[in-house]
């Protein structure tokens, strides 16, 4: 494969590898005996890269696709690039994140009316737009030109809180199929089948983050203590960044909230 015949972004050509018997029972032999093309969703995190060793077998027909956000941590591109030899990579350069943020508001769970509007500052956006816009759409975009294909996702049934299933297979594109293999698989299923094979994980594994951290400022859906943590210790600028979009979120919500409060005469709660 080549750069002409997948434009969506850099490719790197893999080495050939030789082809093993399936770790686990997943009926992945039946998923590429129904489609020539594959493509793998791969951020580097502990789920695609568990899932990039199930699909080694058949490491020559698959395509890991890998959007660059521009804002992932630092050693990131580095990790997932590495896995341009055994594999096909495709890097996805997304829409540039501080500008989507301009155009269409930071991201929250908790949304004021008049800040989605632009009417009062900081505007805001639901998060799940946001991570339509930057990651989701871009994907899809490289997608739409091979009808036919398998799209392979990592995420598990414990994300359903964070995945509309049903939603995301009316946004792929006509003729794309997705598929969950590790659907049914825990946290800790994921962790045990990468030290039993002895896989590598980034950085931030070995220091409580369990996350890609493909969006590093994001203070919305990826905001968790150990996120804070991790940040505090290694990327102090970048954590500066996120506590102040949180807060000002935060302070904007709360000021939402007693407004509504005070106008249907209750209490306004303070900490």
């Amino acid at each position: 494969m080549t750069k002409q015949d997948l434009n969506c972004g850099t490719t790197t050509r893999a080495r050939a590898g030789s082809e093993a018997d399936t770790p686990l029972a997943i009926d992945l032999a039946g998923i590429f005996a129904r489609h020539e093309r594959v493509f793998l969703g791969f951020s580097g995190g502990k789920e695609s890269v568990a899932l990039a060793d199930l699909v080694l077998p058949w490491a020559a027909r698959v395509t890991l696709v890998w959007l660059n956000t521009g804002v992932t941590l630092p050693h990131m591109p580095a990790f997932v690039r590495r896995y341009g030899e055994r594999f096909t990579l495709v890097e996805v350069t997304t829409p540039n994140v501080a500008q989507s943020w301009r155009d269409f508001g930071i991201p929250t769970d908790t949304l004021p009316l008049r800040n989605a509007h632009g009417g009062r500052w900081p505007k805001m956006q639901l998060w799940h737009g946001c991570c339509l816009r930057v990651r989701n759409l871009p994907l899809f975009a490289c997608l739409s030109q091979f009808p036919g294909s398998l799209l392979l996702l990592g995420q598990r049934l414990q994300d359903k809180a964070f995945l509309d299933v049903q939603a995301l297979k009316t946004l792929l594109p006509d003729g794309v199929e997705v598929a969950f293999p590790l659907w049914d698989w825990t946290e800790s299923d994921v962790f045990r089948y990468i030290e039993q094979h002895g896989l590598e994980l980034p950085h931030q594994y070995a220091n409580d983050l369990k996350s890609s951290g493909d969006c590093a400022v994001c203070h919305a859906s990826e905001l968790t203590a150990a996120k804070l943590s991790y940040l505090d210790r290694f990327l102090p600028e970048i954590a500066a960044i996120v506590r102040q979009n949180a807060a000002g979120v935060l302070l904007e919500a709360q000021t939402a909230l007693d407004e509504t409060a005070t106008l249907l005469g209750l209490p306004v709660r303070r900490p």
